[in-house]
């Protein structure tokens, strides 16, 4: 099986993971907001 292409976007691995663990808490937060809201209605 090919491994995935290696992408540089000019960010360090460090920070795209601590982007990735902001984006993925912001992910969670909507959904719970989504899931609170249809509760609602």
């Amino acid at each position: 099986m090919a491994s995935a292409p290696q992408i540089n976007i000019g960010i360090p691995k460090g920070q795209r993971e601590e982007i990735a663990a902001g984006l993925s808490r912001l992910l969670a937060d909507t959904y719970v907001l989504y899931g609170k809201t249809h509760g609602f209605h």
